[in-house]
């Protein structure tokens, strides 16, 4: 599971010293990630992708609306047509909201989320979807933050996938952490469909790089 906890105990850090810096960091990191895999990492089950429309109060850095996701601490959930808030982010924590009628039991009327950054206050009909990235990705993320916390005894140097070892980054700048993890990240990546020239022209396969008949991907 990628958050901060988890970050900590890989980079063997023990104090409270490098949080804030860490909480900066890793939305940032996620992002770089999701733009250059051209994927939004969206769950999917048997049934299809795990999605819900639903009406939400934003309110600084909570979010309150009643869905059918099993949304659990530490989920990366995506908000969507929303007026102002569009974006990834992390659950930090929910609380239930119930109404206690005189004569009955609770009504859980669904649930106040704390997501990691703040948002626009507003009141959207929005969809929620909820992101599930491959184990792999809380490793280079920490390393991404290790290169940028300047930690010289990183506890990861290297992963091993079957035959394959990898080895880990060491620039301080985003582009440097996807170029030399892109080995795994290109595992990941989405290509898609576009008429180069006129409307009239075939389709090519494209990437983000604008390759046509793309090799690099």
């Amino acid at each position: 599971m990628i958050n901060k906890a988890n970050i900590k105990t890989l980079l063997g850090i023990t104090n409270t010293d490098s949080d804030a810096k860490i909480d900066l960091l890793l939305p940032q990191l996620i992002q770089s990630i999701i733009d250059y895999c051209n994927n939004e990492f969206i769950f999917k089950t048997i049934d299809g992708y795990v999605f819900d429309n639903v009406e939400m109060t934003i309110n600084s850095t909570t979010v309150s609306m009643n869905t059918s996701i099993p949304i659990v601490d530490f989920d990366f959930i995506k908000l969507h047509n929303t007026g102002y808030n569009d974006g990834v982010y992390q659950v930090l924590d929910s609380t239930p909201l119930d109404s206690t009628p005189l004569d009955s039991t609770p009504l859980v009327l669904g649930s106040t989320y704390t997501l990691d950054r703040a948002l626009r206050p507003e009141i959207s009909n929005s969809t929620v979807y909820l992101i599930n990235f491959p184990n792999q990705f809380l490793q280079i993320i920490a390393q991404g933050i290790s290169s940028n916390l300047n930690l010289e005894n990183s506890n990861i140097k290297r992963e091993k996938l079957d035959d394959a070892e990898y080895e880990y980054f060491g620039a301080t700048d985003l582009e440097s952490m996807i170029s030399d993890n892109s080995s795994i990240l290109n595992n990941f990546r989405k290509i898609y469909k576009k008429r180069v020239g006129g409307y009239n022209e075939p389709w090519f396969l494209v990437c983000r790089h604008n390759c046509i008949e793309c090799k690099c991907c």
